[in-house]
């Protein structure tokens, strides 16, 4: 292998410094963004206890009370639900659309 990055030169050596960073920010967002960062228990459990006549205000407060990036979308009533859509079905089959 290190014949290999001879014979690349100094291009080889860029390759493999972008490879490692690259691979170095991968990292890095898959544990900035873990699913409990994103989505905290509580604001998923009141996404899902809401009912669509409800006061949008509790749900409101919670969101506010837990900061995360679910939590952070503005605050009208079809967000809300694509969300709370969004949340059901990675929870019910979360590898299910990466395989089509």
């Amino acid at each position: 292998m290190v014949e290999f990055f001879r014979a690349g030169g100094p291009f080889m050596f860029l390759l493999l410094l972008t490879s490692i960073v690259g691979l170095t920010f991968i990292v890095e967002r898959g544990l900035a963004l873990r699913w409990n960062r994103v989505v905290p228990l509580s604001v998923e459990k009141a996404l899902d206890d809401f009912q669509a006549g409800q006061d949008i205000s509790i749900l409101k407060q919670i969101c506010l009370l837990k900061p995360s990036a679910l939590s952070r979308q503005p605050f009208r009533f079809s967000s809300l639900v694509r969300s709370c859509a969004l949340v059901r079905i990675v929870r019910a089959a979360p590898f299910q659309y990466l395989n089509q």
